[in-house]
């Protein structure tokens, strides 16, 4: 006759109890490292943007570096960026990549998904059965190649004003968009929007910088612009011609105040200026 042993009994259950709390450790051990790898990646998404603000020469080349920043994220070969101009409620194109379509002309802001998520201000996951909805509450309308899934993000100024939308998009079932990619687009959207407008003020001042020099130097008088220090920035050649220098790199060698007949003149001059928080014009003695 078999009879069970109570101690051996005990001793299966107590080995069953610590075979299922050791699976869970490793479980929440591999759930936890999945976590910390998922967090580093997109801290290391956010670094990359934001060096390469400092290392692109202008948006074309920025919008290519970011494009490949998404696509070390999720599967990006359908991505474009879109820029909305509220004064003339344009929608403009300047990156497009994509399978089918070709870039989209300049359009006023209408019924496709990207002026959508530009009006609502929200990231938008479109599955079809998402996209069949919003076209029968007839909140949008097909544009393009038809997706399978489309996926877009706002691009926000510091004010929470939407000036633009990234967006990915697939036209095959065997690549899918989830929840979990719509959270990574948006986590890196802020800083994505941040470079855009910094380059954005930087090739505006580039251009701005370029019509001063312009302008400047089809003057007949001299003109020039120093640092408070007195450390030259720009000189244009009537200046150059007037004070028989053989050419503009020699005003570089020197500072502003080697020009004054009074040095003292200069300083009251940039105190009355910083008082008055403008600068007027003025005859100086040379």
């Amino acid at each position: 006759m078999n009879q069970n042993n109570p101690g051996e009994s005990k001793s299966k259950k107590n080995l069953n109890a610590e075979v299922k709390s050791l699976r869970k450790q490793i479980a929440d051990l591999k759930e936890t490292e999945e976590e910390r790898q998922y967090a580093y990646k997109l801290q290391m998404a956010l670094y990359k943007i934001s060096d390469t603000v400092n290392s692109v020469k202008n948006l074309s080349e920025l919008f290519k570096q970011v494009h490949k920043i998404v696509n070390e994220l999720t599967k990006a070969n359908n991505f474009y960026i879109a820029l909305y101009d509220k004064s003339s409620d344009m929608v403009y194109f300047p990156y497009f990549i994509d399978e089918y379509d070709s870039p989209p002309a300049p359009m006023k802001i209408g019924q496709g998904l990207t002026s959508y998520v530009i009006k609502t201000g929200k990231p938008l996951l479109a599955t079809p059965d998402t996209f069949k909805a919003l076209v029968k509450e007839k909140r949008v309308i097909n544009l393009g190649t038809p997706s399978v899934d489309w996926l877009g993000v706002p691009l926000k100024d510091v004010d929470n004003t939407v000036f633009g939308v990234m967006v990915v998009q697939s036209y095959v079932k065997r690549i899918r968009y989830s929840e979990e990619d719509k959270k990574i687009l948006t986590f890196i959207s802020s800083q994505v929007a941040m470079a855009i407008k910094r380059k954005n003020l930087e090739e505006a001042l580039k251009e701005s910088e370029e019509k001063y020099r312009s302008f400047s130097n089809q003057l007949p008088l001299g003109v020039y612009r120093t640092t408070e220090k007195g450390n030259f920035l720009f000189v244009n050649q009537a200046l150059v011609n007037i004070l028989d220098y053989k050419s503009i790199d020699e005003f570089f060698k020197k500072t502003a105040k080697e020009f004054y007949f009074n040095e003292k003149d200069r300083r009251r001059q940039i105190l009355e200026w910083k008082k008055r928080k403008t600068i007027l014009s003025n005859v100086l003695r040379f």
